[in-house]
């Protein structure tokens, strides 16, 4: 197995890391899955696997989205290590 094919399980432990923190409600799991999304999208596009890439690009685009509205949101109630 080459480097490149331990990237795959690195991008995906990320995202599933990226989920925990969006769980917690921290804004990091956003920055986390645009990261992951921006490289399956890429990914998918270079193996020709266009379906995989739309569906991965939608996903980068909600993940810069959620990013963008959770950076806007009052910090009242908020657990501490979301403020």
């Amino acid at each position: 197995m080459s480097l490149l094919d331990y990237s795959d399980y690195l991008i995906v432990a990320l995202a599933l890391l990226g989920a925990a923190y969006n769980a917690q409600g921290m804004r990091l799991g956003f920055f986390i899955w645009i990261i992951t999304n921006t490289y399956l999208t890429n990914k998918n596009f270079l193996s020709g696997e266009y379906a995989q890439c739309v569906l991965f690009f939608a996903y980068l685009l909600l993940s810069i989205y959620g990013f963008i509205r959770m950076g806007k949101q009052p910090t009242e109630g908020k657990p501490d290590s979301v403020k």
